[in-house]
């Protein structure tokens, strides 16, 4: 031994059963400790804990339940926006198959019968109205010759410098004996249209046969009927009819003919009040008459 508590050993084997001895020497030597029960305090963070715990869990329930609900929805909107889309390609599809089955060989037929009978109204036009206006330019032009027009133009151009040579030429002073300006005019051909009818204006003339029509029957709706004069006592609703047809009322026998004198007009009539209220110098006021001079006027307004 080198030192109190220190053994030398020179054999690995035997220190490891030394200390495999030491090691169970320790533990039964070690005291055995009870175990302490739980003061309250901890039983209230556990009971906390637990809590915490179920809550925990019941958030993420309903985060899973919320999310499930949000999926089921998204869901939902793409079939019911698929639905849509498809619904709308179908009625796109259809549509564009009437279209081409339908609109589009009736608007090509609209459009030949509206040809059609451009065609029909301008030979129409033509037959009616302009080969009848182009027969009378043709036969005006064709009675003339050339020869004929320039002797004329001549004519007109000598006498338009003659009389400029003499004086001024003016529409204001000229005299139309001396000179027309406007005598190549009465030379120029001229056609007739009061016999022709234009058939691009029948709906104008329908229009205005229409409106005549019914101008007249406005005109006879405005019209007061007139009753013959000898037919006025026929109805009560005249004045002749009602005075006519009116009994005159029974007239009552406790009133007679009332016998107070009425004496508010028995004025003096005398020359003197004539001469005084007319006199030649104008009318006279009463209040500057004296009565004196006007007798009787007691009898009208008293004293």
């Amino acid at each position: 031994m080198d030192a109190e508590g220190q053994v030398r050993v020179y054999s690995s084997k035997l220190l490891e059963e030394l200390i495999a001895d030491d090691k169970e020497d320790e533990q039964d030597l070690a005291p055995v400790r009870k175990k302490k029960k739980g003061s309250q305090l901890s039983r209230a963070a556990k009971r906390m804990l637990e809590k915490r715990e179920q809550m925990r869990q019941q958030d993420e329930r309903q985060q899973l339940e919320i999310h499930k609900r949000f999926e089921e929805t998204r869901q939902k909107i793409e079939q019911e926006e698929e639905r849509r889309f498809q619904r709308q390609m179908e009625t796109v599809e259809n549509t564009m198959d009437f279209l081409d089955t339908r609109v589009r060989p009736m608007l090509a037929l609209t459009q030949e019968t509206k040809l059609r009978k451009k065609k029909e109204l301008f030979d129409e036009w033509s037959h009616e109205v302009y080969e009848p206006i182009y027969g009378q330019i043709a036969n005006h032009l064709g009675s003339l010759t050339s020869e004929e027009i320039g002797a004329r133009k001549r004519a007109l151009f000598n006498e338009f410098i003659k009389t400029s040579n003499q004086k001024r030429v003016f529409r204001d002073i000229v005299k139309e004996e001396d000179y027309d300006p406007l005598k190549a005019h009465r030379h120029a051909g001229k056609y007739k249209t009061r016999h022709l009818k234009d058939p691009l204006k029948k709906n104008h003339a329908a229009a205005a046969a229409e409106a005549a029509i019914q101008q007249k029957d406005e005109a006879k709706d405005k019209t007061r009927l007139m009753m013959a004069i000898p037919s006025w006592s026929r109805f009560n609703d005249t004045t002749v009819g009602r005075l006519e047809h009116k009994k005159l009322p029974i007239p009552d026998k406790r009133y007679g003919p009332g016998n107070m004198g009425q004496d508010q007009y028995n004025v003096s009539k005398c020359q003197h009040l004539v001469k005084a209220e007319f006199f030649a110098g104008g009318k006279k006021s009463f209040a500057k008459m004296q009565k004196s001079n006007l007798p009787g006027l007691s009898t009208a307004w008293g004293t």
